[in-house]
């Protein structure tokens, strides 16, 4: 679809090119001339080099360099067009907001989603008095947030963040009991590679891992790495992804867990700014030391979530209900969770997040039933660089009120880091 799309656009810039001609052609320049004549009849290898040998003959202007960026893009040399469309963006004012969309198609034609998003969300600010490109940016920002999953080539993820948090609570998939009287500085690291699988359309190569060091209290250490495989497709109007694979994770250095994971997801657009995706995951646990014998067992979760997407904000609903099937009661429970997020783009470097959660969890085996509930706010502040670097800032505030008062806690948590795409 993303393809498509570009393409279609592209004859956008076309009539763009129509236009800029016009205004060279009083130059009289042959090898402008040429390049016209050559681009007209689809001949794109002929007319780069006419356009690039009027630029060398001095030939100036933003047409010039347009009409390069355009057939360096129909020839499929999208680093080159982004660069060409990149100096348009810097050097002529006027013409940034085209220029930076087709920056933006550029990037999606490189699978480079991240900064094709920024550079859409550039466009449609820059655009308020043209509306045919604001709608063209705001369609294409709604298929990178529907679409990006459907990658045609090898990307990965890596981020490192620092941080402090004043109360240790261990994540909800390790499956111990929560609330422990612990603060530290922390590490934070994460990584993940994905890509097809060649000569198999819709498969895909799934590994992430990550780690997270208390710097004041390495027994509660934590790690782990899943690595599977994903297949894709669409049917009418929806989009479903089923994956598979398998997890290992430490706690406090030592080997803590085993797990066979399924993950099912179905994602249908509502409308041109809406979508609904249905989930629904299953773990098979095995502890890996005796220690930890009480994990042994099942998770199901079972999750509905609606989200409005608009180019500069974006609206996250999401509730779910996950059932434990564990040998210790204590790890067992019985949650519903709702989960609220709100984006907002400040400017195209610039994001704010906003969310927060209802935790109800319910150990009903027990001797005696013991119930919690959890309420999480947080706040994050990204901000986006070139060659798809992320600088995230976050604030995290937990509270958890519990029917036994070991188990009720209050924890904040601070961290700031780098996010990049490859």
């Amino acid at each position: 679809m993303l393809r498509i799309v570009a393409r279609f656009t592209v004859k956008a810039c076309c009539i763009c090119l129509s236009f800029a001609s016009s205004i060279a052609l009083a130059t009289e320049d042959t090898a402008w001339d040429a390049g016209l004549a050559a681009f007209a009849n689809g001949e794109y290898s002929t007319a780069l080099i006419a356009f690039e040998s009027a630029l060398a003959a001095g030939q100036s202007g933003p047409a010039v360099h347009y009409n390069i960026g355009v057939c360096q893009f129909q020839l499929e040399k999208y680093s080159n067009a982004e660069a060409t469309f990149a100096h348009i963006s810097t050097q002529y004012p006027k013409m940034r907001a085209l220029a930076e969309y087709n920056r933006g198609l550029a990037a999606v034609e490189q699978d480079r989603y991240p900064s094709a998003r920024q550079h859409f969300l550039t466009t449609y600010e820059l655009s308020a008095s043209d509306q045919t490109l604001r709608i063209l940016a705001s369609m294409m920002l709604r298929r990178i947030e529907s679409n990006s999953d459907q990658s045609s080539t090898w990307t990965a993820a890596l981020s490192a963040s620092a941080g402090y948090d004043d109360n240790i609570v261990l994540r909800d998939d390790i499956g111990l009991p929560l609330g422990v009287a612990a603060e530290s500085s922390l590490v934070d690291v994460f990584a993940s590679v994905r890509g097809p699988i060649t000569g198999l359309a819709g498969l895909h190569f799934d590994a992430n891992a990550y780690l997270i060091a208390y710097l004041n209290n390495d027994d509660f250490d934590q790690g782990q790495v899943k690595i599977g495989f994903s297949y894709g497709w669409t049917h009418r109007y929806w989009q479903s992804r089923i994956g598979v694979n398998a997890g290992f994770s430490t706690f406090g250095g030592d080997a803590f867990d085993n797990s066979r994971n399924l993950d099912v997801k179905l994602t249908r657009a509502l409308s041109a700014t809406s979508s609904l995706r249905l989930r629904y995951r299953l773990a098979d646990i095995s502890a890996a030391d005796a220690t930890y014998a009480g994990i042994d067992g099942s998770r199901q979760i079972y999750e509905i979530a609606y989200r409005w997407n608009q180019a500069s904000r974006r609206f996250d609903v999401a509730y779910s209900f996950e059932s434990n099937d564990r040998a210790d009661p204590g790890v067992s429970a019985t949650r519903n969770r709702l989960r609220l997020r709100y984006r907002h783009s400040l400017n195209p470097a610039w994001t704010i997040d906003v969310g927060g959660e209802l935790r109800i969890s319910r150990y009903g085996d027990l001797a005696l039933a013991r119930t919690e509930d959890l309420v999480a706010l947080k706040v994050g502040l990204n901000r986006f660089f070139g060659s798809d670097w992320q600088l995230l800032a976050q604030y995290q505030h937990f509270t958890n009120s519990a029917t036994d008062d070991a188990f009720s806690y209050r924890r904040n948590q601070l961290s700031i880091g780098l996010l990049k795409i490859f």
